[in-house]
């Protein structure tokens, strides 16, 4: 890729919610720091459980995102597509991945390491207290979507078992006046 032509790349850059707010010459910082890679239809590009140290954007091609269950079963989270990111919270915290990241096609990525990212903010701190601004609002959206989607499951949970308990009641009832058939019959 050319490096002086970083318009691709800034266009993918500005899908990313930790880098809204960032004008187009703070990008142009980031930009260079970006490589691209190219997957097989198959290839693993995340594995559950590694350490995460880069953020990907998909360029061009899909991916599938999993998680295996107990059972060891793969669960599918999401498919992504041309201009979807992913791994962009390795870039701020040692945990491990949280799941498989696999290309359903040809795919092209642009990866961002840790480390890249580490000396960006260093060397220019007003971009990193955006970025660190733009990621504390996106972690804390996801928290409040996580929450308000925990408690509608739980109010739907306690419906569902408001009518289990009714339909056990009847049971039992049906129940009873089928012994009392029986016995005075």
């Amino acid at each position: 890729m050319n490096r002086g032509n970083h318009t691709e790349i800034i266009a993918a850059l500005k899908t990313i919610p930790s880098l809204k707010n960032l004008t187009t010459d703070e990008l142009q910082v980031i930009a260079p720091f970006l490589v691209e890679k190219k997957f097989h239809a198959g290839d693993l590009l995340i594995v559950e459980g590694t350490a995460g140290n880069a953020m990907y954007i998909i360029k061009s091609g899909t991916v599938i995102v999993t998680k295996s269950d107990k059972k060891g079963e793969q669960i599918t989270l999401g498919v992504l597509h041309d201009g979807d990111f992913f791994g962009e919270f390795s870039l701020f915290d040692n945990l491990p991945r949280s799941a498989n990241v696999t290309a359903i096609d040809d795919t092209s990525i642009f990866v961002l390491s840790r480390e890249d990212f580490d000396l960006i903010c260093r060397e220019n701190i007003l971009i990193a207290n955006k970025i660190y601004f733009n990621t504390l609002l996106e972690v804390f959206s996801r928290f409040r979507k996580n929450i308000s989607n925990f408690t509608f499951s739980q109010y739907h949970l306690r419906e569902k078992s408001e009518m289990l308990n009714k339909i056990n009641r009847d049971l039992s009832s049906a129940q009873e006046i089928q012994q009392y058939f029986i016995n005075t019959g």
